[in-house]
Formats: C-alpha cells, sequence, structure tokens
C-alpha cells in the first residue's frame, strides 16, 4: 500500500459494505498510533466518543490521491482586484 500512514490527509476510495452500493469517497487520513493503526474520515479521532475507524463501518480504503493544491489567483490580481 503507497498511501502514506503519517497523519497526512489524502482522499480515499472505501467500498461500501452494502453490496451493489457505490464507493464511498472522502477525506481521510490514517493514524499509526490508534487502533493499532487505522484509518479515519476527516475531523475525526479516537479521542471522539462516537467515532469508530472507518474499517468498523465499511471497508477499508482501496484507492486513494493527494488532496489537490487549492486555486491560486492569476498573477498580477490582489484584493479589491477582478479578473475580467
Amino acid at each position: 500500500d503507497t498511501a502514506p500512514k503519517d497523519k497526512t490527509a489524502v482522499i480515499v476510495s472505501v467500498p461500501s459494505m452494502n453490496e451493489g452500493s457505490a464507493p464511498i469517497v472522502g477525506e481521510a487520513y490514517f493514524d499509526p498510533e490508534s487502533y493499532g493503526g487505522a484509518w479515519w474520515w476527516a475531523g475525526q479521532d479516537e479521542g471522539d466518543y462516537h467515532a469508530s475507524p472507518i474499517s468498523d463501518t465499511n471497508n477499508s480504503p482501496t484507492h486513494w490521491m493527494p488532496i489537490p493544491a487549492g486555486a491560486t489567483l492569476p498573477s498580477g490580481l490582489g484584493d479589491g482586484d477582478h479578473a475580467n
């Protein structure tokens, strides 16, 4: 598996446990210190009362990709300037 295992956020695809359902795609990270190493959805961790690792309610991720870089303003545009 090539996905980062250092709590770096990535986009993952998780096969649904419901046969015939589409995979679940979202932002997640791997925490090597929780549950002996587990994938978590973004914004959740072991300390959250109602949270659990992805594999507790779904299959484990099968595909991943880095989160794309955010959009940037074109060169020369600043506060108050608008592109035409």
